[in-house]
């Protein structure tokens, strides 16, 4: 019994801290930061993409598009995320225990510490959708499921303020600038046109 727990603990750190790669040192980025090197085709046609799944996903669920597209900017960096990239998941959404038997993508991301006061490396387990619309679909769902993501879906359609802060007060992500970087990115490239019924 010994033997086999030794073993099965052995194999486990070795997967650990060989197999999955270490990550790389965490670079503070300010919006400004993020934005300014951003190739402004690479913006577009991430929007040429996923524009009409957003525009989609609001009709069926009145979760406004440029909510939708400003945070998958925001998490996958256009698309280009190790995660966006490796496994269709362009919203940063963690694998609950209840998507055990769906496919799942484990990396290194970067988490705020309030007790340390910085963003820290943590290994985490993170949905792997498909294709990008089954991913679109899924933020969907992960908002309209839970509770604590109710009140969000009582603000007015064109109160994306209230959507960008909601967000970050129901937990969404560990930055505590999340809501203030979500509506700068929702700004600079003017998603707000896409929540327009002529869209």
């Amino acid at each position: 019994m010994w033997k086999l727990l030794g073993t099965t603990l052995l194999c486990y750190f070795i997967w650990v801290f060989w197999w999955i790669p270490t990550p790389e040192a965490y670079t503070p980025v300010t919006t400004a930061g993020f934005i300014a090197p951003t190739v402004q085709d690479s913006i577009q046609q991430y929007l040429q993409v996923c524009a009409p799944l957003a525009i989609r996903e609001m009709h069926h669920t009145g979760i406004p598009a440029s909510i939708k597209l400003g945070q998958a900017l925001l998490e996958s960096r256009f698309g280009s995320s190790p995660l966006a990239q490796q496994a269709n998941n362009h919203f940063g959404i963690k694998a609950e225990p209840k998507w055990d038997n769906q496919p799942r993508h484990c990396l290194y991301s970067y988490e705020w510490s309030p007790r340390r006061g910085r963003m820290i490396p943590v290994l985490s387990c993170f949905r792997h959708y498909k294709n990008i619309a089954d991913c679109y679909m899924g933020h969907s769902e992960f908002l309209m499921q839970r509770p604590h993501y109710a009140p969000l879906f009582q603000l007015a359609s064109n109160d994306i303020e209230g959507w960008a802060k909601g967000l970050q007060e129901a937990g969404y992500a560990t930055d505590p600038t999340y809501a203030e970087k979500l509506l700068q990115v929702i700004q600079k490239y003017q998603l707000e046109r896409f929540d327009q019924p002529e869209h």
